[in-house]
């Protein structure tokens, strides 16, 4: 919760200090604004630094995003609501399976999209991806909502004071998805439901080994 109430308050310092900085015409057209802003602080030198600095980090986010895409996989396969497979490990302990298919659906994805340009095509991935994985977030908002009802049931106190952070949760993740835009939520909604006969199928297997 610390470190989440950290990255909120950097992020916020940092897109108005770039507000700020760049006038709203310059800024709506800039595909780096926060070089562009350190352009403007310490001349061209603190714009390279600086693109230099988000280049490392973009690596950084990648690699973060690779290996949660065999971890998202494996966590349901290991309770028997996915494809056995997905959990298979190799000897280093890596889901090699959910990282080949993860990797083949996103490379479908990028040619599917690649007409529009490279940068286009990673934009319309990254709103898709956003839109996808806010979905359990979502769920465990509301999910976290329904545990302080039932535990506040009989019991004094103030129930929507705590209902605050789970209401907010919600409200935020809902609003991204809205902000990904019409073609990313549409696209993300048929994932979904190309998903439900793979959790109907694992139900029914797991009812047949009971």
């Amino acid at each position: 919760m610390i470190g989440t109430l950290i990255t909120i308050v950097v992020y916020i310092l940092g897109t108005v200090a770039v507000m700020g900085l760049i006038s709203p015409t310059n800024l709506q057209g800039s595909n780096a604004p926060f070089a562009d802003a350190a352009a403007v602080i310490w001349g061209q030198t603190g714009r390279y630094l600086v693109a230099g600095g988000i280049v490392i980090s973009t690596f950084g986010a990648l690699n973060g995003w690779t290996i949660l895409q065999g971890q998202v996989p494996m966590a349901p396969a290991r309770l028997k609501l996915f494809p056995k497979i997905f959990a298979r490990q190799n000897r280093n302990g890596s889901p090699s399976f959910s990282l080949i298919i993860g990797s083949v659906i996103v490379s479908t994805l990028m040619l599917m999209n690649f007409s529009k340009g490279m940068v286009k095509a990673f934009e319309f991935l990254i709103l898709v991806t956003t839109t996808t994985v806010l979905v359990p977030y979502i769920f465990a908002a509301a999910a976290y909502g329904v545990f302080i009802l039932q535990k506040r049931i009989g019991k004094q106190g103030n129930t929507l004071f705590q209902m605050i952070l789970p209401m907010l949760g919600f409200a935020y993740s809902v609003w991204a998805v809205y902000g990904s835009g019409q073609e990313p939520v549409y696209w993300g909604f048929i994932m979904l439901l190309l998903g439900i006969p793979i959790y109907v199928f694992m139900k029914g297997k797991k009812g047949e080994e009971r």
